[in-house]
C-alpha cells in the first residue's frame, strides 16, 4: 500500500486541481502517460471530464455514456453519474457528474456562469457538475439528478 504522500489527488498535484479532477481519492489516479483535456475519468466520487491536460498522470478513462438526466439552473441535461447513485437526492460521496451540452443556449448560459464547456476528443461538449451542497462548492456547478 502506498504512503499517503504517494497518492495523486487534487490536494497533492496542481495540474490535477487545475483540470478539476476533484473527484479523485486514494488510488483513483496514478503515474501514467497523461490525461488529455476532455478525457472523462471515473473516480470514487463520480465522473469528471478533465478541464485541462494533466501530464504524467493516469486514471480510469471512460466514454461519455449518459445514464440519466440532471437539472442545472432549470435546464434538463443528459448526464453520467455513478451507477447506484440515488436519484432526486443531494449526494455526498457520489456527487461528481458529467453532463452533455446539446444546445447553444445552454452553452451560452454555462459560459455566462463562468463554467468551462469541455470538448471531448470525439467532439462532444460536456460540463462538470456537482450534486452535493457543501459550502465549499461553487453554486454555479450545482445540479440535481432528475
Amino acid at each position: 500500500m502506498p504512503k499517503l504522500s504517494d497518492f495523486i489527488t487534487y490536494q497533492t498535484d496542481e495540474n490535477v486541481r487545475t483540470a478539476f479532477l476533484r473527484h479523485s481519492r486514494k488510488l483513483d489516479l496514478h503515474d501514467g502517460p497523461g490525461i488529455p483535456k476532455g478525457t472523462i475519468i471515473r473516480g470514487e466520487h463520480g465522473f469528471v471530464a478533465a478541464e485541462a491536460d494533466v501530464p504524467k498522470v493516469g486514471g480510469t478513462v471512460v466514454p461519455f455514456t449518459p445514464n440519466g438526466q440532471c437539472t442545472w439552473q432549470g435546464r434538463l441535461l443528459p448526464c453520467q453519474y455513478l451507477p447506484g447513485s440515488p436519484s432526486r437526492k443531494q449526494l455526498r460521496c457520489r456527487n461528481y457528474i458529467v453532463a452533455a451540452v446539446l444546445e447553444a443556449t445552454v452553452e451560452a448560459a454555462l459560459k455566462a456562469a463562468g463554467l468551462p464547456v469541455i470538448e471531448t476528443p470525439d467532439g462532444k461538449k460536456l460540463v462538470n457538475l456537482e450534486t452535493d451542497r457543501g459550502s465549499w462548492q461553487a453554486k454555479e456547478r450545482r445540479a440535481t439528478l432528475a
